[in-house]
């Protein structure tokens, strides 16, 4: 059986948009899941609703932790603070940089 094709447009049916969202989100972050696990990767996906609610997976805590700063950096950028962080492994390495 072949899948049609997909005409990219706005689903203009609220209960249907919320099915396909709820659904391709799903997909995504299970296809996150498989990528970190499969190729030993370190992986991130934040995705935001229409409503504006976060939904995330990260593969390791500090990948996490990197985008969490990174959005607080967004939300300071108006203010034009300058911060540099950085991660540490618990033996001391830096791990990231992160400049905003």
């Amino acid at each position: 059986m072949v899948r049609g094709k997909i005409e990219m447009k706005r689903i203009e049916n609220a209960t249907s948009r919320q099915v396909t969202f709820s659904k391709r989100r799903n997909g995504l972050l299970k296809k996150a899941f498989e990528l970190s696990v499969l190729c030993d990767a370190q992986v991130s996906v934040i995705i935001f609703s229409q409503k504006g609610r976060l939904y995330e997976f990260s593969s390791s805590e500090y990948v996490s932790v990197f985008f969490y700063i990174y959005l607080i950096c967004i939300s300071l950028k108006p203010h034009f603070f300058l911060y540099l962080y950085a991660l540490f492994l618990k033996d001391g390495n830096i791990i990231y940089f992160l400049w905003c």
